[in-house]
């Protein structure tokens, strides 16, 4: 839950500024954007991606894209794929990755309702 709360506020600094700007089309955009962006870390925490190779990942995108929300954001989507359990059952796997991406989605097409 905590992530959760922490998660919706950093959205709110990154894409708050935008809301009043964008249309219903753009806030899907951004918002599947974020869903794929979980998608893709936690595929790669269960495919046994160390932490520190995906904070790397994450500072060296900094480098290139000086846009400091975005990485807080992966940040936080990182911090949090990583604090989810390991499973091997390839069904659980992708049970677990649906819902982890589907977290990120359903939080930020909330912010725009």
């Amino acid at each position: 839950m905590k992530n959760i709360l922490i998660a919706g506020s950093l959205m709110c600094l990154s894409l708050g500024a935008y809301a009043k700007n964008t249309s219903n089309a753009n806030h899907e955009k951004n918002c599947r954007m974020y869903m794929e962006m979980a998608n893709t870390i936690m595929k790669q925490k269960q495919n046994g991606l160390p932490l520190i190779k995906a904070l790397e990942a994450n500072d060296s995108a900094l480098k290139q894209n000086p846009d400091k929300n975005m990485h807080k954001i992966v940040s936080l989507i990182i911090r949090d794929a990583y604090e989810q359990p390991s499973y091997s059952t390839p069904s659980i796997k992708e049970d677990q990755l649906n819902e982890f991406s589907a977290k990120y989605y359903l939080g930020c097409i909330s912010m725009y309702e």
